[in-house]
């Protein structure tokens, strides 16, 4: 009869071998991890793509901000009128008109602005305002086409 010694061995070869597995894992992922340039595993997780700026486009058109966008340039209506920031953020065009409900929309890169239940309506491009229209009821929608034709439709007051 044994004294069971035979099945302590095998369970302190089993832990001896967890072990070593845990740690050979340990030093690998620190390899990895720390040391990503000089592996020759960094290469399976590609490679690194280097850090770049982009401009934050500060839009103060005041509150309820609706936006549209065209060829890369991004428009803001709002409570305190239109704001056109280009591609790289530059302001291209700004029009302060007050607005209570503000509406945007556009096509083949014209824009109109307009005051759901006001009178205010401004048709523009990226650049310039191409027409100020006040109307005479309260604006309940408005479109705009790709030739820059627009449609305003008005509720009488």
């Amino acid at each position: 009869m044994g004294d069971g010694s035979k099945p302590k061995k095998k369970k302190n070869k089993i832990l001896l071998f967890v072990l070593l597995l845990v740690v050979i894992i340990a030093i690998a992922l620190l390899v990895i991890i720390l040391l990503p340039s000089q592996t020759p595993l960094s290469g399976l997780f590609g490679t690194r793509q280097p850090a770049f700026t982009v401009n934050e486009l500060n839009f103060s058109v005041g509150r309820d901000r609706v936006f549209s966008h065209a060829d890369g340039f991004v428009a803001a209506a709002g409570s305190l009128g239109l704001q056109v920031m280009a591609p790289d953020g530059r302001e291209t065009l700004r029009e302060p008109f007050q607005m209570s409900e503000p509406a945007i929309t556009e096509a083949g890169g014209y824009f109109i602005a307009f005051d759901i239940g006001g009178s205010a309506v401004r048709v523009f491009n990226n650049s310039q305002i191409l027409s100020t229209i006040e109307a005479e009821g309260d604006v309940v929608s408005a479109s705009i086409n790709s030739n820059g034709w627009f449609c305003i439709v008005t509720q009488e007051r």
